[in-house]
């Protein structure tokens, strides 16, 4: 019976839907004044006026994929059961777009849920944008300021949308991480959270309207995950608008197991991966000092680079960083 389910086409172009309305973008344009033309608002006005009304969301991603990555990842299968789930439904008859909700990771720091979320975005979504929360101290930094103040403006998303879709993206279904949402100012005045009231709704993302831009758009086709350390430190009612998903620590064979995936990942997406034999042998694996997965690009970058300095193709013993002792007892391989 699963197979009748998915054994049908999937559309080639994608599935059609409105960013905005043209009527409305030449009313705003046409009240604005002279002394308008140069202001961000207006700016930005223009570069959507080039847009086309119309814009496509890409056919969801094969169900496969999603699987092949949780392999890297299997400290975080309670993340992949949540965005499978949502992905089924995408490929049902009639098939739609892939719309997972907003998902928040917790976990403590250092277990790789911000590298998790870029291998996701490279997997099933056609953009990845990151909103750092720890480093927003602006309220308006999101969703935008009234221009009767001199910094007013459009918000950060509102550009990162009207920008990708003035690229001509073929499709568009980015994947915006909110990195560690618990680090938001507590102070209301500066909490750049307020805007994703609205954005992680569906019903209200279709015609948000960003506080310095002033003309409604259609942001639904946005996917956000967000990471957290602490959930105490989070609005409820900010809360009740994600699935909650934790993220444990991987155990020190499953870092393992995810040192050799990244290793090779690390090859294939760097020029000159290609003088490298991609294999990481069970002595070098076993010395790895390695605490989390936050750690492991880095070190596995300076062992590539210790080999390619002894004229090396293959990562050795003698290529491993020198241990640094001034820390806790690390939690990587035994």
């Amino acid at each position: 019976m699963q197979e009748d389910l998915f054994d049908h086409s999937l559309p080639a172009n994608g599935f059609e839907f409105d960013f905005y309305d043209p009527d409305e973008v030449e009313r705003a344009l046409a009240g604005r004044n002279k002394f308008d033309k140069s202001s961000p608002a207006t700016v930005y006005l223009q570069r959507l006026r080039s847009v086309p009304q119309t814009l496509l969301r890409p056919a969801p991603p094969a169900i496969a994929a999603l699987n092949e990555l949780e392999r890297e990842f299997e400290h975080a299968k309670a993340v992949f059961d949540v965005l499978r789930r949502h992905l089924v439904l995408a490929h049902l008859l009639p098939s739609a777009p892939f719309a997972p909700p907003p998902v928040l990771l917790l976990g403590p720091p250092g277990t790789g849920k911000t590298y998790l979320v870029r291998r996701l975005a490279e997997t099933l979504f056609s953009g990845f944008w990151e909103f750092s929360i720890s480093h927003s101290t602006a309220s308006f930094a999101l969703g935008g300021l009234d221009e009767q103040y001199s910094t007013g403006g459009p918000g950060w998303l509102v550009k990162q949308a009207i920008d990708s879709a003035v690229v001509g993206t073929t499709a568009l279904q980015p994947l915006v991480l909110l990195d560690e949402i618990d680090k938001a100012p507590g102070d209301r005045n500066s909490d750049p959270l307020g805007a994703l009231f609205s954005l992680l709704e569906s019903h209200s993302a279709r015609s948000f309207v960003d506080d310095g831009f002033r003309v409604r758009l259609n942001l639904e086709w946005i996917s956000y995950i967000a990471t957290a350390n602490d959930v105490s430190q989070i609005n409820p009612a900010l809360q009740s608008r994600f699935r909650i998903v934790e993220v444990p620590a991987p155990s020190p064979e499953q870092l393992a197991k995810l040192a050799r995936r990244v290793f090779v990942n690390e090859l294939l997406e760097q020029p000159w991966g290609s003088n490298f034999e991609p294999v990481l042998t069970d002595d070098v694996v076993q010395a790895l000092d390695i605490e989390s997965p936050r750690d492991l690009r880095q070190t596995l970058r300076e062992c590539l680079g210790a080999a390619a300095l002894r004229h090396g193709t293959k990562v050795q013993l003698c290529d491993l960083p020198r241990r640094r002792t001034s820390r806790p007892q690390r939690i990587g391989f035994l």
